[in-house]
This record gives structure tokens, sequence and C-alpha cells, in this order.
């Protein structure tokens, strides 16, 4: 999993675009040399997949504005918080 962006405000965006690879049998992998597969996420702070795109580009933007578009509050209200 990619946790990375060139945008200085992205960690204070409530949705975040994580990128992802696996193997041709499923299992995800750290090392994008071994991956089959690549794709890129948007995610909340509770873990939850919001979207998934094809390029990293199109969750960035996404991830930006979901998070200029949802207050911050709803996600402090939930109760079921999980580790990412």
């Amino acid at each position: 999993m990619k946790l990375s962006s060139n945008n200085p405000d992205w960690w204070g965006w409530e949705y975040r675009p994580i990128t992802l690879h696996s193997t041709a049998q499923g299992d995800l992998v750290t090392d994008s040399k071994k991956a089959d597969h690549t794709w890129h996420e948007v995610w909340d702070f509770a873990c939850v997949t919001w979207a998934t795109f094809d390029t990293y580009a199109l969750a960035e933007e996404h991830a930006r504005h979901l998070s200029n578009q949802v207050a911050f509050e709803h996600v402090l209200d939930w109760k079921h918080y999980t580790e990412c």
C-alpha cells in the first residue's frame, strides 16, 4: 500500500488516495515490481473504500473532491474506527 502525494495539504484531507498492488493470485504485495495488478482507491479515516481507479491521478482528484465536499464531523461520529 502506498501512502504518498505531491500535495502538501494531502494529510489534512478526510479522504486519501491509496495505491495497492497484487499478484495474479490476488495476494497483496508492497513491491510494485512483484505485482501483476495495480489499482488506486480512495479511503477515509475509518478505512472504508469510497472509489477505485486505474490511475493515481484520478484517485487523488476524487479524494480532493470528496474532502472539499464532505464535512469531517460525520467521520468523528462513527463509533467503529479500525486500524488501516
